[in-house]
């Protein structure tokens, strides 16, 4: 636990330097509105806030396929869900909510593999993955990503150790400018937000219209302790650091928003097996939201819930 709550106290500066949006390539069309100081501080911190909250979502947190968490061994396979974040869809400067209240969970399918190797080491080793091949409201998900954990035993019920992990994962959807968006846009504070000659000449061509594409490429790394409450019941408690690469390809005005830098975060966990076969995972996860990526301007917190069924082969 002590190595990691060092680093998150040497790496504070750093985090709350490199956590913000950015524009990456191509020229919106109110470029005029990032030259105002009180605008680009404004729109940064919404884009960054919605971008965020995704890549959280998004980001696997291994429940079935951690040593930290299962202490039983073999081949698993199952399923994994985590909720989005329950708050309304964001809206930006403009007053134009942008479309992200697709759904309100995300599933993926999990298998690995755990076992003891030498030097008393527990060692689990887990892959995931979930695409939507045919789009659910305008909207499809590639997921894959791989897990990665070592533990030793402390005392007879505890033992503690490492884990990581990395998610890839890309997303379209019409977010900036769906359809509604545009039908609709004299009720936003500035109707110039969607142009009716670039929706013309960019949207309409296009047989599902304008599409937007978030990717992420995040690595994680946490330390931890788990606890046998009972021969079949254990639980476990988690910190960490993620590293956020996250791209955001807006169809509309053809430019590329970033974001990058390391979020904080911490995990519960409990695990139950029936039968000696049958998996149960629930978990819960916090993230920090650091000011730079809040519309608020303020420090707060992004967080989920998961659920996992699986089976021990």
């Amino acid at each position: 636990m002590t190595p990691l709550l060092l680093s998150l106290a040497l790496f504070t500066g750093t985090v709350q330097a490199q956590a913000q949006a950015r524009l990456i390539d191509g020229e919106p069309e109110f470029a005029n509105c990032l030259g105002s100081t009180s605008c680009v501080t404004n729109f940064y911190q919404f884009l960054g806030h919605a971008m965020s909250e995704q890549g959280f979502t998004f980001q696997q947190v291994p429940l079935l396929t951690s040593t930290l968490v299962n202490r039983r061994t073999g081949f698993q396979a199952g399923g994994l869900v985590d909720t989005f974040p329950l708050t309304a869809p964001r809206k930006n400067l403009s007053g134009k909510e942008e479309k992200t209240d697709y759904s309100p969970v995300l599933p993926r399918i999990t298998f690995g593999w755990l076992g003891l190797v030498p030097r008393d080491i527990h060692l689990g080793v887990g892959g995931f993955f979930f695409w939507t091949p045919v789009d659910i409201g305008g909207a499809t998900v590639l997921l894959a990503g791989a897990d990665l954990s070592a533990s030793q035993d402390l005392t007879d019920r505890l033992r503690g150790g490492i884990e990581a992990d990395f998610t890839y994962g890309r997303a379209t959807a019409p977010i900036v400018a769906s359809p509604e968006q545009y039908e609709n846009r004299d009720e936003f504070s500035n109707p110039d937000n969607i142009l009716p000659e670039t929706y013309e000449e960019v949207c309409l061509p296009q047989p599902n219209g304008c599409i937007d594409t978030f990717t992420l490429a995040n690595t994680s790394v946490r330390v931890g302790v788990g606890y046998q409450v009972h021969p079949r019941l254990d639980v476990s408690a988690r910190l960490g650091l993620t590293w956020i690469h996250e791209r955001l390809k807006v169809d509309y005005d053809n430019t590329t928003w970033g974001l990058n830098g390391l979020q904080p975060s911490a995990h519960l966990a409990a695990h139950t097996v029936w039968k000696g076969r049958l998996q149960l995972g629930l978990g819960t996860s916090v993230g920090y939201r650091r000011p730079t990526v809040s519309e608020s301007g303020q420090g707060g917190f992004f967080f989920k819930f998961q659920g996992g069924l699986g089976v021990l082969f």
